[in-house]
């Protein structure tokens, strides 16, 4: 089957249309070590919403909702959701993008990339027992810390940084 020039642009033009959804999406994904990664809550300035999970944790995929919202009704005020992915190196090539993707993550993730939670559960909070989902609410300015180690609303965080946001 010989295609016309016309035909041909006719193909391209719908292939490219259905890619952009896609491309859109598409966020790198950068990697952290434990002792790396509080350094991207160090701005004082800004209340930072540190969710860490994983894409085969089941309520943590539940409560991924409730960060997307946090994310939106926060978009002009100096907060910041991030998402730190617990997820195994073997996904982080193809299967947490992919996720990400299809769900049109809008928050920054990052991956922390130490397997052994021994080796970063205390640096990143004394608190932490080692179960997901866990959020982390930092706010510098205020000397303010929060470690939940559970699931949470929206609702919830809003009020710890209207908390804190206000004067």
């Amino acid at each position: 089957m010989r295609l016309n020039n016309k035909t041909l642009l006719k193909y391209l033009s719908i292939a490219m249309l259905l890619l952009l959804p896609s491309l859109a999406y598409s966020q790198e994904i950068k990697e952290y070590s434990p002792e790396e990664l509080p350094k991207r809550w160090e701005a004082a300035d800004t209340v930072f919403v540190i969710n860490f999970w994983a894409t085969w944790c089941g309520p943590c995929v539940r409560e991924l909702p409730e960060f997307d919202q946090l994310y939106k009704d926060n978009i002009e005020r100096p907060v910041k959701v991030l998402m730190v992915s617990l997820d195994y190196k073997a996904d982080m090539s193809y299967k947490v993008p992919n996720y990400l993707k299809r769900r049109a993550m809008k928050q920054e993730v990052v991956w922390l990339n130490e397997i052994y939670a021994r080796e970063f559960l205390r640096k990143l909070d004394k608190k932490w027992r080692g179960s997901i989902p866990a959020t982390l609410v930092v706010y510098k300015n205020k000397d303010y810390r929060q470690f939940l180690e559970r699931s949470i609303t929206a609702a919830e965080l809003q009020k710890l940084i209207d908390r804190q946001l206000t004067p």
